[in-house]
């Protein structure tokens, strides 16, 4: 889809702490919709966080990945994001792959699980965890 709608944007507010909190605007991304990929074919398809704010697109883009035999990666992209909308982050996460998250967004999840294959948790400058195990 073309679109005279400027692109996404976010921007990160840093307090002294060197807390973050982030505030989006969707803009074009905000108009993708799920038929936008019909006749498409990938090996992987990657969904960001606030793509949930755009309707059921997620759910219908975890489908037609699906059906053509890709693997999903999901960046939960928000502790808000995830506090907003947990019902549905839990239940899209057990069709998804790969997990990518920070200890916030584990936070918001408020005890559910991530029953992801891969559950990638970045940690800035101390690295990641992949299923529990750190690197540096």
């Amino acid at each position: 889809t073309q679109s005279d709608t400027p692109t996404s944007q976010v921007l990160c507010l840093v307090a002294p702490d060197r807390d973050r909190t982030f505030r989006s605007y969707n803009g074009a991304g905000g108009q993708f919709r799920s038929e936008d990929l019909r006749g498409i074919s990938a090996k992987h398809v990657h969904i960001e966080g606030y793509a949930i704010t755009n309707h059921h697109v997620v759910e219908e883009v975890i489908q037609i990945a699906r059906g053509m035999g890709a693997t999903i990666s999901y960046d939960l992209g928000s502790h808000e994001l995830v506090e907003t909308h947990l019902d549905r982050v839990v239940a899209l996460v057990k069709d998804i792959d790969i997990v990518f998250c920070n200890r916030d967004e584990l936070a918001a999840l408020d005890g559910a699980k991530l029953t992801a294959p891969l559950v990638v948790e970045l940690m800035g400058s101390e690295g990641c965890e992949v299923n529990g195990v750190r690197y540096p």
